[in-house]
């Protein structure tokens, strides 16, 4: 999780699937092929949270519907179930934040691992991830077009020695195809550097993500469900999505199975959930891992995770759930304004728009627009500033049309956001 282990590729597709594999045999026929898939998924955005289980998400409620209060894992040894880690979630009165906050067991006693919060809209889209373990911090902000519709994020890592920022630019094709730049900010060149480019597209009712890279290409297929309908269930804890992931495409015999996820279903209602590898060796397929739910009124409190050894799934960690969260007391603390960066208004503009921001401390400020491909364009604010409300208005009369991202820095914070010139 530090800086000089993270590629850029990294940072966006967050955690790969954790698997523990006992078979060497199956380990070294996909040892070449596991080595490929360090290109993941841009949906499993998450990043900095070991626990993470896609489809299902074990990390924060978008909606709190299911008013989830805790979870403790616990792992087998060989002979016993031991404590492993735990999480309290704690909303918002307007169950608009939910945060996670989590704990590790080391010898004897529980300690601190961190937090993971997510602000989401009325809408339930996501706005906001933020991530902190240890000394390392994670940001996520997700900005949407006037339509509504995703169009960027941005992911923050710093600590107290270094940062690092990675920004998405989503380009609507169609309604049905968008092609998604990856881009960091490099110091030395001054600007963004492109380092990856994918597709998302819609076809047949099912939502596809596609690498194309010449001598890569690798295919995730996420079954009856939209991008929107994904974003919307984005934190939710038990949202579960069918998905199959095809690897490596061949020219003559197209897609090579790589993995799928199966759910099993009792009456309409997930009881489990299968995660198989495909070994072209042999043609045919091996259970991984497999995910047993059981639920009290209407709600899961067991979820046993069992992983394959030998020939045989073993359950190896078992979470347990407990509901009726707490619902915080909002300070008037609170109410004093912290960092932010606000939307721009109106937006989209012709050619002036206003740009208003929060500082909580005095200190130097700087405010720059860049363009779509990185460079900047104008430099607003540079100056020492008071804490506190601030605005400048930002005239673009001499720029083209199209997307731009302001970028606001102050005390070793920095946000982005983007806005839309139209002339």
């Amino acid at each position: 999780m530090f800086k000089n282990s993270i590629t850029p590729k990294t940072i966006v597709s967050a955690l790969i699937l954790l698997f523990l594999i006992s078979s060497a045999d199956i380990h070294a026929q996909k040892a070449e092929r596991v080595d490929l898939k360090q290109k993941k998924s841009f949906l499993k955005m998450f990043k900095g949270d070991v626990d993470l289980h896609i489809p299902t998400f074990s990390h924060l409620k978008a909606v709190a519907d299911n008013d989830i209060a805790s979870w403790e894992q616990q792992v087998f040894n060989g002979e016993d179930w031991v404590d492993n880690n735990r999480a309290t979630y704690e909303y918002n009165s307007s169950r608009t934040t939910i945060t996670k906050h989590l704990e590790f067991f080391d010898v004897d006693e529980w300690l601190d691992s961190g937090s993971l919060s997510m602000t989401h809209n009325s809408e339930g889209f996501p706005l906001e991830i933020i991530s902190e373990f240890f000394d390392f911090n994670f940001i996520q902000k997700f900005y949407y077009s006037p339509t509504g519709r995703l169009d960027s994020l941005t992911f923050e890592e710093f600590s107290s020695e270094e940062s690092y920022l990675e920004r998405v630019v989503l380009n609507y094709i169609t309604e049905d195809s968008i092609r998604v730049v990856n881009t960091y900010y490099d110091e030395d060149e001054g600007g963004y550097v492109t380092v990856e480019e994918l597709y998302f597209l819609i076809k047949d009712g099912n939502f596809i993500e596609v690498y194309d890279e010449g001598d890569y290409i690798d295919r995730y297929i996420y079954y009856d469900i939209t991008l929107d309908d994904y974003l919307k269930a984005f934190g939710d804890e038990f949202y579960f999505i069918e998905m199959l992931n095809d690897e490596l495409y061949d020219e003559e015999i197209g897609f090579v199975p790589y993995m799928k996820i199966s759910l099993l279903e009792d009456d309409g209602i997930v009881t489990a959930m299968l995660t198989e590898y495909y070994d072209e060796f042999e043609e045919m397929w091996y259970e991984e891992t497999k995910n047993t739910y059981t639920y009290e009124d209407g709600n899961i409190v067991l979820d046993e995770e069992a992983y394959l050894n030998g020939d045989e799934l073993e359950v190896a960690y078992r979470t347990q759930y407990t509901y009726g969260a707490t619902v915080s007391v909002e300070e008037e603390m609170d109410k004093i304004p912290a960092f932010e960066l606000l939307q721009n208004y109106p937006n989209p503009f012709n050619p002036t728009t206003q740009i208003n921001y929060n500082i909580r401390n005095s200190g130097d400020v700087l405010l720059e627009v860049y363009n779509m491909i990185g460079n900047k364009v104008a430099t607003l604010v540079q100056s020492r500033q008071g804490a506190g409300e601030h605005s400048v208005t930002f005239n673009a009369e001499n720029l083209s049309s199209g997307i731009y991202y302001y970028r606001l820095s102050s005390a070793g914070q920095m946000d982005v956001r983007s806005m839309t010139l139209i002339k």
